[in-house]
């Protein structure tokens, strides 16, 4: 210590700097706390497949999801559309999809055309759950779209991202026993019919029977 020199500045200094770390780490283990409590957001890629270009929703999608939406075709085998189907409605829904891809609990993908860019349907994975390493596939396609095949091309896409990208061990979707068309998606796309779910939702007033099928990552084609 050189003459003259009192230690209450080195000792406030050290001080200082021992507060400074201590509020830093406690810093750190909230932030890894907070992580750990929620799941993180899910990345969404832009896929291509050979016709079809499966990319995130705009809120600019959303009047064309109404229209889409809004034929009595797509809301009769769905478990949650309305009908009518007003552009509200798929703004809300848009939204909802988003915000659930925040918090990592689910990614859907606008389905379009190569060829014009056209929005053709929606396909993707929600209920992620990481811990489990599953999720469950949801579909629909427009009708002026139907017995083309882009359900199959866009399912297997999500099917690619969801055990590769996502490391899942599981993916489960479901269809109205009355909706096979569905259900020979699922099964083109490797699914395995698990049982059905006697009289499970209720469209239109009537209680329907549905379907459950699944495949497993060791069973994909692609493992």
């Amino acid at each position: 210590m050189t003459t003259g020199e009192t230690p209450e500045p080195k000792v406030a200094a050290f001080v200082t700097q021992v507060l400074e770390k201590a509020a830093k780490s406690s810093g750190q283990k909230h932030e890894c706390e907070t992580s750990r409590g929620q799941p993180a957001a899910v990345d969404q890629p832009t896929i291509a497949t050979a016709r079809l270009i499966l990319r995130p929703y705009a809120l600019a999608d959303a009047s064309a999801v109404a229209k889409l939406a809004g034929r009595r075709e797509i809301a009769d085998t769905t478990f949650s559309f309305p009908h009518p189907y007003s552009e509200q409605h798929a703004r809300d829904w848009i939204t909802r999809h988003t915000e659930g891809r925040s918090q990592g609990k689910e990614i859907v993908f606008a389905v379009v055309t190569r060829t014009d860019m056209q929005l053709v349907g929606s396909v993707g994975l929600k209920d992620i759950d990481q811990e489990h390493g599953q999720a469950e596939m949801g579909f629909w396609i427009g009708v002026d779209w139907w017995r083309q095949g882009y359900a199959t091309e866009a399912a297997e896409a999500v099917l690619q991202f969801g055990f590769e990208t996502l490391k899942l061990n599981r993916i489960h979707a479901h269809h109205m026993l009355r909706n096979p068309a569905s259900g020979r998606v699922l099964e083109k796309i490797g699914m395995k019919r698990e049982g059905v779910l006697r009289e499970r939702v209720r469209k239109w007033g009537v209680f329907e029977d549905v379907a459950v099928l699944s495949v497993l990552r060791k069973e994909w084609p692609g493992s």
